[in-house]
């Protein structure tokens, strides 16, 4: 309550795979060393209502698309989940970016 979530988005390339990151991050009170290497099992939850699902289906479809999912947290001072996955470029879009337009209006492909 009363804290900062933050939202960033960017593409990156690290010269062998294009991908766009996505980092969620909060001021809360941070995620406890000791949960952290739990919170991506299934049915693992700290709270009294949920399956304790959503993390773990989460990272399950992420890795199936070739992404990843990552934590950073401070217990205390807040936890950061960024989300990477690759992006397929269409030649077309290719094209459009390399001339500065925006391709063929469609969006890259995940997967």
């Amino acid at each position: 309550e009363g804290g900062v979530l933050t939202v960033e988005a960017r593409h990156t390339d690290n010269g062998s795979t294009a991908g766009t990151e996505v980092r969620v991050g909060d001021t809360g009170c941070g995620i406890a060393e000791s949960e952290r290497q739990k919170i991506f099992d299934p049915f693992y939850t700290t709270r009294d209502r949920g399956t304790g699902l959503g993390l773990a289906v989460v990272n399950r479809i992420i890795n199936a698309y070739g992404g990843r999912l990552q934590l950073e947290s401070d217990h205390g001072r807040g936890s950061v989940f960024t989300v990477w996955l690759p992006v397929r470029r269409t030649e077309a879009l290719a094209a459009g970016h390399e001339r500065g337009g925006r391709g063929n209006g469609q969006n890259p492909r995940v997967g």
